[in-house]
């Protein structure tokens, strides 16, 4: 599996790497919150495709609980790799609310449906929010080049060019952090499935101290983040920098071979 980690300095790095059935009916599920803006820049507007394409995914295929999830107050979300003592088999939520165990269906009755659904879209709505904080972050990202760049060419300071794209990167650690605020309806959901459907009671491996956890590194982890911050504006400096004295010397090579062959044209004519 993956790990996605979404606050906001993080996600500046991130986004830049990235560019090299029937849903249930819940509210939570698949729709995009009404409070997304469409992206600014041609980086998010990039990355809001694929996030498109993920959302579709979310809703029309299966969705594996075998894999611990867990989420975190530093706008993060970790999926845990596959634990190769785990000896539990494969296990599914399909669009349609089956429970699905190394590809076959479990005999549910409706009130079971019902919670199964409900779980997958608690599962859906998180993840959705994880998505829109990603996009939000590529926006940060092409804004924070592009600060960069003006900064080099009107010699703004580090702290002026930092101030100019701090505000909306608050916005988006606090998205981030709200996260934690969806890991209880998570849990009820969870509870309530394992409580009535005893095939699904192995895979209810998140407990009340990963909402704990999640919600104390929320408000522990605020020198880390500074140091993070800190090391990606100098990754971007340092990125930017080099592309400009790359072109100047691209253009003092052409400027010398102009030179030359202004050169070589006037000694012809005068001999």
């Amino acid at each position: 599996m993956n790990r996605i980690r979404t606050f906001a300095c993080t996600a500046v790095l991130a986004s830049l790497a990235a560019c090299q059935g029937n849903a249930p009916s819940t509210p939570t599920a698949s729709k995009p919150s009404a409070s997304t803006q469409e992206p600014e820049s041609a980086l998010g507007r990039v990355v809001n495709k694929e996030i498109r394409k993920a959302r579709e995914k979310l809703a029309t295929e299966n969705i594996s609980i075998k894999n611990g999830v867990r989420f975190n107050g530093k706008g993060g979300v970790n999926i845990d790799t596959n634990d190769r003592d785990d000896n539990r088999p494969d296990a599914e939520i399909t669009p349609k609310g089956d429970l699905l165990i190394e590809g076959k269906a479990v005999a549910i009755n409706a009130q079971q449906r019902a919670l199964l659904l409900e779980h997958r879209a608690q599962i859906i709505g998180i993840a959705e929010s994880g998505m829109d904080i990603g996009v939000q972050g590529a926006d940060l990202a092409a804004k924070a080049m592009g600060e960069a760049f003006k900064g080099i060419f009107s010699g703004k300071s580090e702290q002026e060019i930092e101030q100019s794209v701090e505000a909306e990167a608050a916005g988006i650690k606090q998205a981030a952090a709200k996260l934690c605020e969806r890991l209880p309806g998570l849990l009820v959901s969870q509870q309530k499935l394992a409580a009535t459907l005893p095939e699904f009671e192995p895979y209810a491996t998140m407990t009340r101290e990963d909402i704990d956890d999640c919600m104390k590194d929320s408000k522990d982890d605020t020198a880390q983040q500074a140091a993070l911050q800190s090391e990606i504006r100098g990754e971007i400096r340092d990125a930017v920098r080099g592309t400009v004295r790359g072109a100047v010397r691209q253009d003092d090579k052409e400027a010398v071979a102009d030179a030359e062959a202004e050169a070589s044209a006037e000694a012809a004519t005068t001999h």
